[in-house]
């Protein structure tokens, strides 16, 4: 099947197109882009990947460039009406020079606003442009939990000069950034809201679907659903004439969700609807549109009943690119890291991957082998804090969506999907070495001195520790003692593992991680240690050859 499992290909900077150049899309392709958590430079990636843009490396970097302006602000922007000339300019351009024929379909699923990117208005630039250049392309963007923050707000009127917020969610700092520029008269409230009725509305949907030749069915949302929810949403927003049993076929489940999202197109902006009244009240288990935005892969529970046909869900929102079975049944996971990271970040990671499924030819049903190996992958490796419902409705409640939580570290390949062949032992092994150099990378970023040098690291670690020496003579609170030359010197011989001498080198590593521990007024240095040593034992050590070559390893906390 043509998507069993996605596929992840490795790029060495992501600040460089591919070498290859453009290639533009074949007729009826369809590409499913993973959440791109407000970072419209993650969806020009996907979009040049899938042959929708066609931009050149000056291009891409000017984008970049302007992307990076808003990328470190919290609350406010620094973008001025020639940066978005210059954007939209370029964006113009790209979509002129592509060649996008009849039946291509773009599903993105979701957190493309109002989340930890840089400003909003720039994915809206690319959605209106891309629809004025390709008006027959079928969008699909499915409603998520962030994107919901950005339309409850729009819907209520509180995207209008003066009106304020509300927060029901964070991070959130794409949105508090695009209603900076609406307050501060850069870019007009009207403007903004021509370009999410032309451009987002349109291709905004509750829930899609894909039918497959063998009478089975793939059913997509943004956080991982069940029939049990769908049967549910039925009850809540449908009428009882449209009401099926779901469970009985692909025509009775085909039917509903087709209703369902009819009704949420049609009802969208009626404010005595019910799904107007779920879009404009802050997220909890009671309201309908919950199991559709919010659930993760854990709260999923067994199904009260087995359908009679086969079938699957595609989903972002949590857990890794590839496919896992919960209660027997396949989820298969394009939920995209890429997006929540920052250019900065970018320029620190040594590896990298994308992940977009590709299915190319006349029907999304059929995919050969070579149409496989073309297939994108999805994911940038790095963790970042959680989102989280939040019940404030201060704009600036929102915290910082730039800080990197280096407490754990994410499985971006779900281990279910890998052989135990050498070519994905040494895939585990990059893997791991891409998410410890970027946690390692960030804990530095945030805890160096302010020379940036080696020596400067060393006499700013001294002086952390004298000032704790001295506040605790005086019972007073201790400071968080930074240890950044102890960080570099574990980067680099994280660095230098590989599969053949992973037996010999990670001893070393282990004593690192072993000295960290004892190092207890440097708790942040400790939890960026412990993740990674959790990560190896967890996910490196699933592999059965990296497993066999370590022999008797074990956890070291």
């Amino acid at each position: 099947m043509y998507d069993q499992k996605l596929v992840c290909h490795s790029i060495s900077n992501i600040l460089s197109l591919p070498e290859k150049g453009y290639i533009p899309p074949k007729a009826g392709s369809s590409f499913s882009a993973g959440d791109t958590h407000g970072n419209a430079i993650a969806l020009i990636r996907y979009l040049y990947e899938a042959g929708i843009i066609n931009i050149n490396q000056e291009q891409y970097i000017v984008l970049i460039k302007i992307y990076e302006i808003d990328s470190l602000i919290r609350d406010r922007s620094a973008l001025n009406p020639k940066d978005l000339q210059r954007f939209r300019d370029i964006l113009r351009t790209g979509f002129s020079h592509a060649h996008v024929p009849n039946g291509v379909t773009l599903r993105c699923f979701g957190d493309m606003l109002a989340d930890r990117g840089s400003n909003d208005v720039l994915s809206l630039l690319i959605l209106l442009e891309m629809r004025l250049a390709f008006p027959e392309l079928r969008g699909v963007i499915l409603l998520s939990n962030h994107d919901k923050c950005l339309l409850s707000n729009y819907l209520r009127g509180a995207l209008a000069p003066g009106e304020k917020l509300t927060m029901e969610l964070s991070p959130c700092n794409s949105l508090t950034r695009l209603k900076w520029l609406i307050d501060n008269h850069i870019i007009s409230y009207e403007e903004v809201g021509d370009m999410i009725q032309k451009a987002y509305l349109p291709a905004l949907k509750l829930v899609d679907y894909v039918r497959k030749e063998d009478g089975s069915i793939d059913i997509m949302g943004h956080a991982p659903l069940t029939l049990r929810a769908i049967d549910k949403a039925m009850h809540e927003f449908l009428p009882s004439n449209h009401h099926k049993d779901i469970y009985a076929s692909v025509d009775d489940v085909v039917y509903v969700l087709d209703q369902l999202n009819i009704m949420f197109s049609k009802d969208l902006t009626d404010k005595e609807s019910p799904i107007y009244q779920a879009l404009t009240t802050l997220p909890s288990g009671t309201n309908p549109i919950y199991n559709f935005i919010w659930p993760r892969l854990t709260d999923i529970g067994p199904e009260i009943k087995v359908p009679s046909y086969n079938y699957r869900f595609r989903h972002g929102h949590d857990g890794s690119p590839g496919e896992i079975k919960i209660h027997g049944v396949t989820y298969i996971g394009y939920n995209s890291i890429f997006g929540k990271t920052t250019p900065q970040q970018w320029r620190q990671a040594e590896n990298a991957q994308l992940t977009m499924s590709c299915i190319g030819g006349l029907s999304e049903q059929k995919m050969d082998e070579d149409e496989m190996n073309e297939a994108i992958g999805e994911v940038f490796n790095a963790e970042m804090s959680p989102t989280t419902i939040i019940l404030e409705t201060d704009t600036k409640a929102s915290p910082s969506c730039d800080e990197i939580s280096t407490s754990y570290l994410s499985n971006p390949l779900s281990m279910s999907t890998l052989d135990n062949s050498t070519e994905e032992a040494e895939q585990v092994v990059m893997t791991f070495k891409t998410l410890a150099t970027l946690s390692i990378n960030n804990y530095i970023k945030n805890r160096g001195s302010y020379t940036q040098t080696e020596l400067g690291e060393k006499l700013w670690t001294g002086v952390a520790s004298a000032r704790n020496y001295v506040r605790g003579f005086f019972k007073a609170s201790l400071v968080d003692i930074p240890q950044v030359p102890k960080a570099l010197e574990l980067k680099q011989h994280i660095n230098a593992l590989t599969v053949d001498n992973l037996k010999n080198n990670w001893p070393i590593i282990a004593q690192e991680l072993i000295e960290a521990e004892q190092l207890t007024q440097s708790g942040e240095y400790v939890m960026v240690a412990k993740g990674i040593d959790q990560y190896f034992n967890t996910n490196v050590l699933s592999n059965d050859i990296l497993k066999s070559s370590m022999q008797d390893s074990y956890s070291l906390f």
